[in-house]
């Protein structure tokens, strides 16, 4: 298997992410969070409502413009759950991502979905989260 591209790579935690709208933080926090025990949903909720027009985080040199964020239905699993699409386009190329918050207890657990391979590829995309994916794995927090 080969390594990663290092021209793809975001971030490995969320100290090295700058947002430009600092509401929208749990958004670009999606394959990096973690929360303390009991921490709440409201934060995810606030910044899907608040980012509707996009916004852009940046790490390590690199930049990601979002163009827009709107709340998704979504399958219920765990106590609580969000989710949110967004949309973005890199080299001129438009691409959905789609995002599940799952609160279960005091866990609270983030799903995200992206094509790498088309963004890498130059071709659209819009990947979609599995319903069952997040639930079996959501079964696992316990």
């Amino acid at each position: 298997m080969e390594e990663p591209d290092d021209e793809y790579a975001f971030a490995e935690s969320t100290d090295e992410v700058t947002v430009d709208k600092p509401v929208c933080a749990p958004l670009a926090y999606a394959t990096l969070a973690s929360y303390a025990p009991g921490a709440p949903l409201a934060e995810a909720q606030k910044a899907v409502g608040a980012c509707g027009d996009g916004f852009t985080d940046k790490a390590d040199g690199n930049e990601s413009p979002y163009d827009s964020v709107t709340a998704e239905k979504v399958a219920p699993v765990g106590d609580e759950s969000l989710g949110f699409t967004s949309t973005m386009t890199f080299r001129g190329v438009p691409h959905v991502l789609h995002g599940e918050v799952v609160r279960s207890g005091d866990v609270l657990a983030v799903y995200f979905s992206v094509d790498g391979m088309a963004i890498a590829n130059g071709r659209p995309s819009d990947a979609k989260l599995s319903p069952t994916v997040v639930k079996a794995q959501n079964g696992k927090l316990g």
